[in-house]
Parts: structure tokens; sequence; C-alpha cells
């Protein structure tokens, strides 16, 4: 099972309907991070949760916020202690 420091959860999702697809991510390397970056200009998706045991919180958001190729994330990526805003939607580590 991995440590508190690395999966997420989705304590507040955004708004979604009652046919919205609700996703794991399990990895945030390259892919997932794609899916991610997929997800928020989707409003059908609804990311519930992000899987690492080999990232560091600190390092993901870095990760998702600066990317060399697909340039800077358009959304706001915070994090603060246990959790990780992106786009505003609170993410509890744990």
């Amino acid at each position: 099972s991995p440590s508190a420091a690395t999966r997420t959860r989705l304590d507040k999702q955004k708004p979604h309907n009652k046919m919205s697809i609700r996703v794991g991510i399990n990895g945030f390397g390259r892919i997932g991070r794609l899916v991610m970056r997929a997800a928020q200009t989707n409003p059908n998706i609804s990311i519930v949760g992000v899987n690492d045991p080999f990232i560091p919180v600190d390092y993901m958001r870095y990760m998702l916020k600066y990317d060399t190729v697909h340039g800077r994330f358009p959304n706001t990526v915070e994090v603060a202690g246990d959790s990780i805003a992106v786009g505003g939607d609170k993410d509890t580590l744990g």
C-alpha cells in the first residue's frame, strides 16, 4: 500500500453531471500528467485520485506546472501540507 505522501484522493470534486467519468490516475509520469491536463479541459471527466509511490507531492506539483514539452499548466497547482489543489480542486493525500 502506498504511503500517505504518494497517494492523493479528491475531497472536493469539480461539479459533474450524472454521466461524468470518474478517473483515477495510477502513476504521475508523462502519461499521467497528460491525462490530468486533458481532464482539466473536459467537464465530463472528474479526477478522483492520483497514485504514484515514487514521486513526492512537491515534485508532482512541479512536473505538472512546468512541463518542458507541453509548456506551463494553465490552471493553478498549489501544495499545502498534505494537500494539493489543481485548478482550485483540493486533493488530500492519504
